[in-house]
């Protein structure tokens, strides 16, 4: 029974920060948007933080492609569960 149970609140998690994704991107597209423009006065493209994010990203999903530790670990422990 635990099996089914990790899974319909995978399900239901997963598309509850779906939707939380998609309302703060409605909400807040205007800021999103100010945060990756390009400064009028040449200062720097991105701002610090949008940057780390990106880079944060990047590395997530090249290590996922790739299969690289500490992501491969969590993918056998989701595999692992999903045998049991």
């Amino acid at each position: 029974m635990i099996k089914e149970e990790c899974v319909r609140f995978h399900t239901i998690f997963s598309f509850v920060v779906l939707l939380v994704v998609m309302v703060h991107l409605y909400y807040n597209f205007a800021a999103i948007k100010q945060y990756l423009k390009v400064k009028r006065e040449g200062v720097h493209i991105l701002q610090s933080e949008s940057l780390a994010a990106i880079i944060v990203i990047l590395l997530i999903c090249i290590g996922t492609s790739y299969n690289t530790p500490p992501l491969a670990q969590v993918m056998k422990l989701g595999e692992s569960m999903k045998a049991s």
